[in-house]
């Protein structure tokens, strides 16, 4: 489910193996899609990469998918960046490639999009790609982090009760497990528990007034 124990990815596709990130604009049906795709329409050229992807609306075919995501990913689409770096990253229909698949997360996480974000921190934990970091993964999920990405919170808080690249701080850890556990996380809440365990009152305390006063920032600060 993930490659490591608490480095999640955020991407449905590589937890489920389902589909690629991302949905498909309200009434998108293949041939208005194809028509305006083909009339260089970024936003329809990266939903017929999805339909390609999924195979909603036509036959399935990944290389296709791949075409048009590069189309929307040339007039500057985030999206459609993030999802070529899924494409190259699991390495389905296309040669893996994860230094492909970085190149692609780090065009998206320049733009804000907390997906790449938190996918870039993933491959520079593990250092597939790019050289290892410890530093540049924390960079990254913090930055998806305090967009209010729960993945990038979860794993933020799991570098900070592991100190990895950020000095070892159960109240920081303590605080991002607890804000991804606000959005469901039931791993964020079983580790937000386990830290609690070695924390005295009063640090859980201040983590708790920590989280409550946090507040999620624009992806451009």
């Amino acid at each position: 489910m993930s490659r490591f124990r608490f480095m999640h990815r955020l991407a449905l596709c590589l937890i489920l193996g389902s589909a690629l990130s991302g949905t498909l604009s309200a009434g998108s049906d293949y041939d208005s899609q194809k028509q305006r795709a083909e009339a260089g329409d970024a936003r329809a050229q990266y939903n017929l990469g999805l339909m390609y992807e999924r195979g909603k609306g036509t036959e399935r075919d990944l290389r296709k998918a791949l075409q048009w995501y590069e189309s929307a990913a040339e007039q500057g689409l985030a999206q459609a960046k993030h999802n070529l770096g899924l494409l190259y990253d699991r390495g389905e229909g296309i040669p893996q490639n994860h230094s492909r698949a970085a190149e692609w997360y780090r065009r998206a996480a320049a733009q804000g999009l907390a997906s790449a974000q938190v996918n870039l921190g993933a491959l520079y934990y593990e250092g597939k790609g790019v050289e290892q970091s410890y530093d540049q993964a924390a960079h990254w999920h913090g930055k998806a982090a305090a967009q209010g990405n729960a993945s990038g919170q979860y794993n933020l808080g799991m570098m900070y009760y592991r100190g990895k690249s950020v000095d070892r701080d159960i109240v920081q850890a303590h605080k991002w497990l607890n804000l991804a556990a606000a959005q469901g996380r039931e791993d964020a809440a079983e580790k937000r528990d386990e830290v609690a365990q070695r924390m005295e009152p009063g640090q859980i305390e201040q983590a708790q007034r920590l989280a409550s006063e946090w507040r999620p920032r624009e992806s451009g600060h």
